[in-house]
């Protein structure tokens, strides 16, 4: 289920999509395409209740550049984890080799970023992640609100995402996309396709997947014989005014 409106926000407007996504592999799909769209320097502010999946989201996130499964945890003890990538993504020009994974839950002053090393993470001046030798940086943060005023870049340049639980494995997500990114061919792909489960596979396909809405480019020339060999069938007869 997809939804996708623009919104005024300081003076722009935004894109806010809804999704509902059945299982835990249609939202590994969406994580897919989140990866797809993020360039470096971009902060992605995760919102939802505890047990919402927020973490997870990250580990599909990191996951889908490239970053090492058994590196990615909560890092909610510790304020804040790094992980180092090992591919940008097809549609990129400038590489992403650093993932900020931070969890502000029990952040109460700046004093706590202070300790964590802010300063190193976020430049000082444009409160964007700061790039390593190997690339740039993005951001993920979960419970944002909890951050001190200034401590990121204006808010109508960064990502939203909220999740909620709507099942044991169902999420509803919803994604406010700042206007200032719409001219990434992603975020039209994210607004206009929902993840889709491949009808040839039985996996789920990512809305910025080349193949879309198939998972490959075998499963596509299966599904394109069975039709051509009479393999599928209708289920009632076509009327004559149907193409």
């Amino acid at each position: 289920m997809t939804d996708a409106t623009n919104i005024a926000g300081s003076g722009s407007a935004s894109t806010l999509i809804t999704r509902t996504l059945p299982s835990v592999e249609a939202t590994g799909a969406m994580a897919r395409a989140l990866a797809e769209l993020l360039r470096p320097g971009d902060t992605v502010l995760l919102r939802g209740d505890l047990g919402a999946g927020k973490t997870t989201l990250v580990r599909m996130l990191a996951i889908a550049f490239g970053a090492s499964e058994r590196d990615i945890a909560s890092p909610t003890f510790v304020l804040a984890h790094e992980y180092r990538t090992t591919h940008a993504g097809k549609a990129r020009t400038a590489p992403i080799a650093r993932i900020i994974h931070i969890d502000a839950y029990r952040v109460t002053s700046s004093d706590d970023l202070e300790a964590a090393g802010w300063d190193q993470m976020f430049d000082a001046r444009t409160r964007t992640p700061t790039p390593i030798a190997r690339g740039g940086s993005v951001a993920i943060i979960e419970w944002p609100d909890r951050l001190p005023p200034g401590s990121l870049a204006p808010a109508e340049s960064l990502l939203a995402i909220t999740l909620e639980a709507s099942g044991e494995t169902s999420r509803r997500m919803t994604l406010s996309i700042p206007a200032s990114w719409s001219t990434r061919t992603e975020a039209a792909l994210i607004r206009d396709l929902p993840p889709i489960q491949c009808r040839t596979t039985g996996t789920w396909v990512a809305p910025t997947s080349e193949t879309y809405p198939f998972a490959n480019e075998r499963a596509r020339l299966a599904d394109l014989h069975g039709w051509l060999s009479e393999g599928y069938k209708t289920t009632r007869e076509i009327k004559e005014r149907e193409e």
